[in-house]
């Protein structure tokens, strides 16, 4: 079984964010910790014993939170559930927030084992476009103390598509990023999320975003917002040449394109995240988390009062849905197909129209490697709609 506890606090939120985060308030750090370690008592019989395989910090940035109060969660954890002897512990950390060598070891002496450090760019004016609160230096930095502190197993999180961006300057970044020698990199192409201020400055609804301080507005605009007032986006051919040659680099560079979008050196997959891809159960504790547990599916409200006014009156999770195995099934195949490993011809002879997997063999787009079915690297740029095709 894997563990997600979600941390919502962070910095400051981020132009394109739109998950279940923002600053903290006073007392909200201890009240959250309060309720989370409630919520794993309430729950801890779920698990039905099984020991943890993984545990992932996410957020958010829970490197934000205090020694103190990563110490009350550790405990917690380590009271609550059973662990494997061997088990995966991930912390989430954004390069502003990763201070000294002596952090990253009282994180190790917690027992966490993987770090996963939120990059995104390099480029100062992309970051602050981005509404990133750190700077080039400061990531540069925070990967010296991790690797100083022990921290072999480290993984950066890049963004590319990025408005203004081109293939020379995102090859130029992949490039920089491999002379620290990451164990892991996991590569988002930027989307558009409702609500965030990206939609709005999308939308034309707002043009005040972050710039960097040697910029003025206009000068910054220019890089990446068009004449006619629309964002600079990379064009299709652009944009796939970005996925397709920035994959080539990193995996002649010895990486294992494992999924879509995360690439690990031999031995370093994200042990949580390819479990979740292989269909296993999960429990998410925290504000907005989602389980997977027992034939059964759990969000919590994504409000922090909300979450910390359930947990104190013991209300039943406002989300709740049962998971039939039909569904289970198309839901594991669905992730399946978005890894390396795709998914057994052998079980998909049931469900699977197999002239349409030949139509998108034929294009290019599907290949069989040892009996399993997956997708080509050009499949992978159309990934969402071979899905769709394919298992609804």
């Amino acid at each position: 079984m894997h563990l997600y506890l979600h941390v919502p606090f962070c910095r400051k939120k981020c132009a394109y964010c739109g998950f279940a985060s923002a600053p903290a308030g006073p007392g909200d750090m201890s009240a959250y910790v309060g309720a989370l370690i409630q919520e794993m008592a309430q729950r801890a019989a779920q698990a039905k014993g099984r020991p943890l395989q993984t545990v992932f910090i996410g957020g958010g940035t829970p490197s934000l939170l205090p020694a103190h109060e990563l110490e009350r969660i550790f405990s917690a954890v380590r009271r609550s559930f059973a662990w494997s002897e061997d088990a995966e512990i991930c912390l989430e950390a954004n390069p502003d927030s990763v201070h000294s060598e002596d952090q990253v070891r009282a994180w190790r002496n917690l027992g966490v084992t993987r770090v996963s450090l939120g990059v995104q760019s390099l480029d100062r004016d992309v970051l602050s476009f981005l509404g990133r609160s750190h700077t080039p230096e400061q990531a540069d930095s925070a990967v010296q103390y991790l690797k100083r502190a022990g921290v072999e197993n480290f993984g950066l999180d890049l963004m590319w598509g990025i408005p203004g961006q081109d293939l020379g300057s995102w090859l130029g970044t992949l490039r920089e990023v491999l002379a620290w020698q990451p164990a892991h990199l996991s590569l988002y192409s930027l989307s558009v999320e409702p609500g965030t201020p990206l939609a709005a400055l999308e939308s034309g609804q707002d043009r005040i975003f972050c710039h960097s301080q040697n910029q003025s507005p206009e000068d910054t605009s220019r890089q990446f917002i068009q004449d006619d007032g629309l964002l600079a986006w990379p064009d299709e051919d652009t944009w796939a040449d970005m996925f397709l040659q920035g994959r080539e680099l990193l995996v002649q560079a010895g990486f294992e394109h494992y999924e879509i979008s995360n690439y690990a050196r031999p031995g370093w997959k994200c042990r949580h995240n390819s479990g979740i891809w292989r269909g296993e159960e999960y429990m998410g504790l925290g504000p907005a988390a989602v389980s997977t547990l027992n034939a059964v599916r759990r969000q919590n409200p994504g409000s922090l009062a909300e979450y910390i006014q359930m947990i104190d009156h013991g209300h039943p999770w406002p989300a709740e849905e049962s998971l039939p195995l039909q569904i289970r099934e198309k839901e594991n195949k669905m992730l399946g197909l978005r890894t390396n490993q795709g998914i057994d011809l052998t079980q998909a002879q049931p469900w699977l129209d197999r002239d349409l997997a030949a139509e998108m063999q034929e294009a290019g787009l599907l290949e069989v490697h040892r009996g399993r079915l997956r997708l080509t690297p050009q499949g992978m740029l159309v990934s969402n709609e071979i899905l769709a095709r394919l298992l609804w």
